[in-house]
């Protein structure tokens, strides 16, 4: 499997950008560098192992729930990760959902708070896609990795 994706990150954010990414059957993948839909500079995202046959769409409220756990780069005064953790009962699909989101900042500038909040939609859009929970993005100002598992 080796889809151009599309992004149907018009319907979540409005907004539209592409990655191409290779199987994720046995392994992380690399779906490639695009320019950060917000700053312009390059970003980096990659899509966690498929989780099979038994994997759960995750739903558009939680991709907004994960959207909103991105902290700003203002909050910490260090480089090192910081973690975000959640649980989210979406009502639509009676379903609980864990949830992480790990932030690290480089330091070299300031990241505000809703600057990569593009990029979270296409990681969740891509998620989907790729049938995975957990996606990762880099980029010169820091790396984000979330994650959603439902609660079974």
């Amino acid at each position: 499997m080796k889809p151009t994706i599309i992004s149907t990150a018009a319907l979540f954010l409005g907004l539209a950008s592409s990655y191409t990414c290779g199987n994720n059957k046995n392994a992380w993948v690399n779906c490639g560098t695009e320019k950060c839909q917000v700053a312009g500079y390059p970003c980096t995202i990659m899509m966690s192992r498929a989780f099979g046959k038994n994997f759960k769409t995750i739903p558009a409220a939680v991709g907004s729930k994960l959207q909103s756990m991105v902290p700003p780069s203002t909050n910490y005064a260090n480089k090192y990760p910081h973690p975000q953790f959640s649980t989210y009962k979406d009502l639509a699909t009676n379903t609980t959902w864990y949830l992480h989101v790990s932030s690290q900042f480089t330091k070299i500038a300031e990241v505000p708070k809703d600057a990569w909040k593009p990029e979270v939609g296409t990681m969740f859009n891509l998620m989907n896609t790729m049938n995975t929970y957990q996606s990762s993005f880099n980029n010169t100002y820091g790396s984000l990795v979330i994650e959603a598992y439902p609660l079974y």
